[in-house]
């Protein structure tokens, strides 16, 4: 709530950001966070394939003083992922106006998971450039990816 507040003060234009802002707690997988309008994070189950996580999709932030955001949580099991992705990454666009599109996000990540974080994230970024180009970027491309590995002894 402070954060949109600050940005909202003295904002003729009306400038805004998306955010998702968390804590990991380390020892036991938790994830408790706040989505400000942006894309739904996606989580990556031991046992099943990428799914988004449901939860509350609160308004974008900086727009208008006195929004209130919801608090969102979730536990990771050894071996589980969050990752978290800018709309330029499912929304990439190739010369035809195809999007990369949400489907094939997930199917490239649950493809993929048993590998390290910095692995998922660079076959996504190389599978995205694959269908887009020729066509220039037209947003920006960001991911975090968070593997939970368990409590180390």
């Amino acid at each position: 709530r402070d954060i949109n507040n600050i940005l909202s003060a003295d904002n003729p234009r009306s400038m805004f950001v998306t955010l998702v802002i968390g804590i990991l707690n380390i020892k036991t997988g938790e994830i408790k966070y706040a989505n400000g309008g942006h894309n739904p994070p996606i989580e990556l189950p031991n046992n099943t394939d990428a799914v988004f996580k449901e939860g509350a999709h609160d308004p974008l932030v900086g727009a208008m003083p006195g929004m209130s955001y919801s608090d969102n949580s979730l536990t990771l099991s050894p071996g589980e992922s969050f990752f978290l992705y800018t709309d330029g990454v499912n929304e990439a666009m190739n010369l035809n106006e195809e999007q990369y599109s949400n489907e094939k996000l997930l199917a490239q990540i649950s493809k993929n998971k048993g590998n390290s974080a910095k692995k998922v994230v660079e076959d996504i970024l190389d599978s995205v450039r694959r269908h887009s180009t020729p066509a220039p970027q037209s947003d920006d491309i960001a991911m975090l990816m968070i593997k939970y590995n368990g409590r180390q002894t």
